[in-house]
C-alpha cells in the first residue's frame, strides 16, 4: 500500500539525498537565476513587491501540481498504467486525446516560454556587461559620472554580440549543448544565491566574503560535475554550495564593511520593507519624479541614492 510513495526513476537514484539534490537543483537555485532575479526587482511598488512574495510561490506550485496529476491521475487513467513512453506522456495526450486547439495552444506556450526564456537571459546578460563591466570600469572607478546613452548603447552592442553567438552555436548543433546547458545552468547561478541572501539581510557580509565564496563554488561545483564524482552521493551543486557557503561566511566575519555601505544597502533597504514612505520616496524617485499612491508628480529634483550623503 506504500508503493504510491515510493520516489520514481531509477532503484537508488532518487532515495533522500537524490530528492535534495533535485529540490536544490529545480527549487532554491531558481531563484537567483539573473534573467528570474532581476524581473523580480522590476515591481513599480512595495504593494507589488509584497504581492509577488506571495503570489510567486503559489505561481510556481499549481502548474507543477498540474503535472502531477496528469502523471499520476490522468495519464494512467486514459492511456493505461504500463504506457510505454512516460516521457512522451502529456505530449501524447495533448496530440491524440484532446482538441486540435488544445495542442495548437501548447504548442504556442511552448513558442512563448522559449522567446520569454531566450529575451530575459540576453538582457539580464546585457545589463550585467552594461552595468557591472563597462560603468564600473570606465567611470565609477575612475570617479566620473556614468553617460546614460553610453552605457544604452554599449548594452545594445552586447545584445547584438550575444544574439550573433546564440544563432552560431545554435547553427552548429552541438550533440552536447543541451547536456552542457542543464548541467551549468542550476549549480553555477547557484552559485551566488550565498552573497545575495548575504546583501540583502546580514550586515556583516562583506565583498571580499562574497568573492572568495563565489570563485571557490563554481570552481568546486566545475570539478565535480565534469572531472570528478561527487562524494558520498551528493550534487556537484551541494558541494560547491556548502563550500561557498563557508568561505563567505567567515571572510566575512575576518573583514569589515563600510557603514555607509550598511547604510546604502541594509538599513535603507529594511527601511523600504517596512513601509518607511519618506525612504521608500527617496530610494525609488527617477530624475524629477515623485511616486505617491502609484501616480507620478513632477514636484521635486533627484537625489543621488548611489551616494548616501547627497543633498536633496
Amino acid at each position: 500500500r506504500f508503493k504510491i510513495l515510493s520516489t520514481p526513476g531509477p532503484k537508488g537514484l532518487y532515495d533522500w539525498k537524490g530528492i535534495l539534490n533535485m529540490a536544490l537543483t529545480a527549487a532554491v537555485a531558481t531563484i537567483v537565476w539573473p534573467h528570474i532575479f532581476m524581473r523580480c526587482y522590476i515591481a513599480k511598488s512595495i504593494k507589488n513587491f509584497r504581492v509577488m512574495s506571495w503570489a510567486l510561490p503559489i505561481a510556481y506550485v499549481l502548474p507543477v501540481f498540474g503535472l502531477v496529476i496528469i502523471g499520476t491521475l490522468i495519464g494512467p487513467a486514459v492511456m493505461g498504467p504500463n504506457f510505454a513512453d512516460p516521457d512522451n506522456l502529456l505530449p501524447t495526450l495533448v496530440t491524440q486525446y484532446c482538441p486540435p486547439i488544445i495542442a495548437f495552444v501548447s504548442v504556442l506556450c511552448l513558442f512563448a516560454f522559449a522567446v520569454s526564456t531566450a529575451d530575459s537571459l540576453l538582457l539580464s546578460a546585457s545589463a550585467l556587461a552594461s552595468r557591472d563591466i563597462y560603468v564600473r570600469r570606465f567611470y565609477e572607478l575612475k570617479g566620473k559620472k556614468a553617460d546614460s546613452r553610453q552605457t544604452v548603447y554599449f548594452g545594445r552592442i552586447v545584445l547584438v554580440v550575444l544574439m550573433i553567438a546564440c544563432i552560431i552555436i545554435t547553427a552548429t548543433k552541438s550533440a552536447y549543448i543541451t547536456d552542457y546547458a542543464y548541467k551549468l545552468s542550476s549549480p553555477f547561478f547557484a552559485m551566488i544565491l550565498p552573497c545575495s541572501i548575504g546583501g540583502l539581510f546580514w550586515k556583516r557580509g562583506t565583498k571580499e566574503g562574497a568573492v572568495t565564496g563565489t570563485v571557490a563554488g563554481v570552481i568546486v561545483t566545475f570539478l565535480l560535475t565534469f572531472f570528478i564524482t561527487p562524494p558520498f552521493g551528493f550534487s556537484a551543486l551541494l558541494w560547491g554550495l556548502t563550500i561557498n557557503t563557508g568561505l563567505y561566511v567567515g571572510v566575512s566575519l575576518c573583514t569589515t564593511v563600510p557603514e555607509e555601505i550598511i547604510e546604502k544597502y541594509i538599513v535603507r533597504v529594511d527601511d523600504i520593507i517596512a513601509n518607511n514612505k519618506k525612504s521608500s520616496k527617496k530610494a525609488f524617485e527617477p530624475e524629477g519624479v515623485v511616486y505617491e499612491d502609484s501616480k507620478a508628480y513632477k514636484t521635486r529634483p533627484y537625489r543621488d541614492c548611489t551616494n548616501p550623503t547627497a543633498d536633496n
